[in-house]
This record gives structure tokens, sequence and C-alpha cells, in this order.
């Protein structure tokens, strides 16, 4: 019998793990969700990495590289690396970064079946929180700097999302703790990322989400920045679902030719911004429209679940058929 743990992974994907483990491996497993039983095991799965939830319980323990560098440093190091045998990061992107052969994509879930507004009156939005890192990857700066820039040149633009209007003592304690995470992590922090606009107080902002892919069928585009631009989250998916067209700073999409057609990709670079939104070329707007009319389930595939569990299942069965 083969014993599987896991710790830190949502109980959904969990789930996931156990199918795709069960058809894939076709033997008897014993499964332990967070290592309740705290027993060791024969394949370990950790979701992100954090010293304080103890020793590692596998003879072959797997991080799953999850959160970005701007988020959790401390898990990029080559201390924590060098703890795992096997490490499968959330996208080739990060996977090239680190040297790394194998990854996974981040799943996403679909529904085409949303309700959508009929009319699109305004023209952008950015949906995201408030966050804050002191890394030099992070694009969480890029965010608080475009949403500034977007309001002062006067374009019909809302900000959407939480925190955005946090007490200044809150937020203050936010940005220096960013801060600390990345000394923690024997890294030297970028205080322009961690301090910038610390005064805006955001008067384009108009609250907080409901129904998200509602929200930006409002608009014609949607401003969509990854924490980091080496992976694809459910941001882009959000935005191809509502229909509206994703301005997109994040990875290099050529490698997904579906996705790289729907939007228009930019470096985070504010000019080229204000120009794609002051321009509002029709014939762009509506051949990327059609794109994302065209689009199907079978065209996301790659990004569910299912897949990325099975291949996720495949690449510990050949680490474990190999060593």
């Amino acid at each position: 019998m083969l014993r599987i743990s896991s710790r830190g992974m949502p109980e959904d994907l969990f789930i996931e793990l156990k199918l795709a483990f069960d058809l894939i491996l076709k033997q008897k497993i014993e499964y332990d969700f967070d290592n309740i039983s705290k027993q060791n095991s024969d394949v370990h799965f950790e979701f992100n990495y954090l010293k304080n939830r103890g020793d590692l319980p596998g003879k072959l323990n797997v991080l799953i590289l999850w959160e970005p560098r701007s988020f959790m440093p401390w898990q990029y190091t080559d201390e924590c690396l060098k703890l795992f045998q096997l490490i499968v990061p959330i996208s080739p992107w990060r996977a090239e970064n680190l040297g790394l052969k194998n990854w996974i994509l981040h799943p996403v879930n679909f529904n085409q079946d949303t309700k959508l507004k009929a009319l699109r009156d305004r023209t952008v939005v950015m949906v995201n929180g408030a966050k804050f890192s002191s890394n030099p990857n992070s694009l969480y700066g890029f965010r608080r700097k475009i949403s500034k820039a977007l309001y002062k040149a006067e374009i019909d633009y809302d900000l959407l999302g939480v925190n955005w209007k946090m007490n200044k003592f809150k937020e203050f304690r936010e940005r220096i703790w960013a801060t600390r995470k990345e000394i923690q992590a024997k890294k030297m922090p970028s205080l322009r990322e961690a301090f910038s606009d610390f005064f805006y107080s955001y008067p384009e902002y108009r609250g907080e989400v409901v129904d998200k892919i509602y929200s930006l069928s409002n608009y014609k585009y949607s401003l969509v920045i990854e924490n980091e631009s080496d992976y694809i989250s459910e941001k882009l998916f959000d935005a191809i679902l509502a229909k509206t067209i994703p301005i997109y700073i994040g990875p290099n999409l050529e490698r997904f030719n579906f996705l790289s057609k729907c939007v228009y990709q930019c470096e985070p670079d504010v000019g080229t911004i204000i120009e794609i939104l002051l321009k509002d070329d029709p014939e762009i707007y509506l051949q990327k429209r059609k794109y994302i009319e065209d689009l199907n389930l079978n065209n996301f595939e790659v990004f569910t679940k299912k897949y990325n569990f099975e291949k996720l299942a495949k690449i510990t069965e050949a680490y474990l058929l190999n060593s």
C-alpha cells in the first residue's frame, strides 16, 4: 500500500489529487489529508512551505510551488528548496526560472453559464485586492501606479476589490511586514516597491465585488495584472469568461495561442496602456471579442483541475519509478 499525505492543500484540490492518483497509479493508496494522523508517508505533498508546520513527513517530499516570490519569498531560497526531493511549480515560466523540468498549471474553474450584462457602458476596470510586497519582481506596485495614472488621465476607469481604503496605520504595518518577509528570506528588499503611493487615496475606487464575472461584464476592457509575471492565474480567465478584452500584464502567452489572441499583451508600462485605451481601436476590439466568443471549454482543458492533477500524478509516478 502506498501512503500519500498533504499539508496546506485546499480540500477541493486534495479531492482532485485523490481522483488523479487512483486513476494513474492503479494501486491501493491510503490518503492523509493535511497529515492529520501525524504519521510518516511514502509521498507527501507540501502546498507552499511554512516552517511552523514541522518536519516534512514523507520519504518523497513534493513541494507544490503555488504562491509567487512576491508573496512567499522564503520558499524560493536554496535553504527551502533543498528540503524537497521533487519541486513542481504551477507554471512553465516559473519552472524555467528555477531550472526545473516539471510543472503544472494553476487550475481554474470554468463556467460558461454565467450571467453577463447586455450593455457595456463603461470603458475599463481593474479588479484586485490591495497587496504589498518588497520583492522587485512584484507587480503590486504597478497596480497602484497604473490605477493612479488612469484616474489622472481622466479615462473612464473604475477600481474594484478589497483593502484599497484600509486604515493607513494598518497599511503601513502591511508594508513593513512585506519588507520583513524579504529580509527573512535573506534578500534585499525593494523599498520603492514596498512603499510606493503610500499617501494616495484612490478616488477611482468603487468598492468590493459580489459577482466578479457580472461586474467585469460592465466594461469593454479589463486591466489584468498578475501578482508576478511568472504564472497565469484565474484573473485572466475571469476576464475572458466575462467577454471583456483583457489588457494583460503577465507572462508571455505565445505558448498558449488561444489566449494570446484574446488579449492586449503588455509590459508594465503606463504609456502603452493609456495609449491602447485612448485609441480604443474598434477593429482590434471586435477581432479580439470574436476570438473570445469562439472559445469553448475544450480550449481550456490544459487549465482544468483534472488535467493538471493527472499530470502531477504522472510526474510523481515517473519519479518513484526512476528513484
